[in-house]
């Protein structure tokens, strides 16, 4: 914002010494130009230097931003291996669930958080530690629950797997 009324300031200062340059009639150098006082107190010279100053310290910001955001990229990457969702069997009022085992080819994985799959939106279930089943019970029979796991690293969880949906049935 700062940006823009900078230049349409510096447009409009130009084209006001061309005004002031038009009622004298007679033409405007550049020194004069510079010398020149706005109608603020200040030459139109130090107001363009202070333009100036501010977009190269706006780009100067913005350049850093990008780096900051880039670095933060570079570090918030998780490169924690997705577990593949294998079975949901229901029960009665229960529901397990077995997915692939990615901790033992990766000791860096410290477990795996359990997510119930609602339309697309994930709500956690419980947290486990490195192994490759859990139970969810307290279920309601006759209702569908959908699944999808994740696996940790002690800085963070990988992306959600495949997902799998059973329905819990009395026996």
């Amino acid at each position: 914002m700062k940006k823009i009324f900078i230049v349409f300031f510096s447009i409009a200062l130009i084209a006001g010494l061309s005004l002031i340059s038009c009622e004298r009639k007679e033409p405007v150098t550049k020194e004069k130009a510079v010398a020149e006082t706005t109608g603020y107190g200040e030459k139109a010279g130090e107001v363009l230097e202070k333009a100036q100053e501010t977009v190269s310290g706006y780009g100067e910001k913005v350049e850093k931003a990008a780096e900051k955001a880039i670095e933060t990229a570079s570090v918030s990457v998780c490169n924690a291996p997705i577990p593949n969702l294998l079975d949901a069997v229901p029960g009665d009022r229960q529901i397990t669930i077995t997915w692939s085992d990615r901790h033992t080819g990766d000791p860096a994985v410290t477990g795996y958080n359990i997510y119930y799959d609602q339309a697309g939106k994930s709500q956690p279930v419980t947290s486990v530690p490195p192994q490759t089943m859990y139970t969810d019970t307290g279920l309601t029979n006759g209702q569908e629950y959908c699944y999808k796991v994740r696996s940790l690293y002690v800085e963070c969880e990988s992306g959600f797997s495949n997902i799998t949906c059973a329905v819990p049935a009395g026996q």
